[in-house]
């Protein structure tokens, strides 16, 4: 599947945003904690082909599982962000398993993502609000983005910008200056 979300960046709380989002008939559908691991790959370096191998704890008030994503290059599209994504869920117990046989078998997942997520839909629309630890708050919008939408999140004071990286290497990206 193809994913193409927009990622703003957001200031002030998120509360504010969610009742933006609510008068735009958005409505909220769920609420997460996620702990993202990006592995390694032991014989490239996936960072260079703009690729990643990610496995997500995702913790909700509808319920736990473990996700395992492929995502391939990005395309940059004005403010959109297009992507192949191939995912599969899985149950608690494989989850352990898959993260155990990657090691195994030579990948290392050095780098982890946590953060509190809430889950808003409308219009055909995924809307999250992200709160990542060290980075701060975020919006990311997936599906079909009209462009009426990106006007009127433009014209927010909580808009802060766009952004095309990714959480992880904007972590990385902190991590080197701090």
């Amino acid at each position: 599947m193809i994913e193409r979300e927009v990622k703003i960046r957001i200031r002030g709380e998120s509360g504010s945003v969610v009742e933006w989002f609510k008068s735009k008939g958005f409505v909220p559908s769920d609420s997460c904690y996620e702990e993202d691991h990006y592995f390694t790959h032991p014989c490239r370096d996936l960072r260079l082909t703009d690729e990643a191998l990610r496995l997500r704890f995702r913790r909700c008030d509808s319920g736990v599982g473990y996700y395992l994503t492929y995502k391939g290059p990005r395309l940059i599209e004005g403010v959109v962000k297009s992507r192949l994504e191939i995912e599969a869920e899985l149950t608690s117990e494989q989850g352990k398993v898959i993260a155990e046989i990657l090691k195994r078998i030579g990948f290392d997942d050095r780098f982890v993502v946590r953060k509190k997520r809430v889950i808003m839909r409308g219009s055909g629309l995924n809307i999250s609000i992200d709160d990542v630890e060290g980075l701060g708050l975020f919006i990311e919008i997936e599906g079909e983005i009209p462009g009426w939408l990106i006007k009127m999140v433009e014209e927010n004071s909580w808009f802060d910008g766009y952004v095309e990286k990714t959480y992880l290497e904007l972590l990385i990206e902190r991590s080197k200056v701090s």
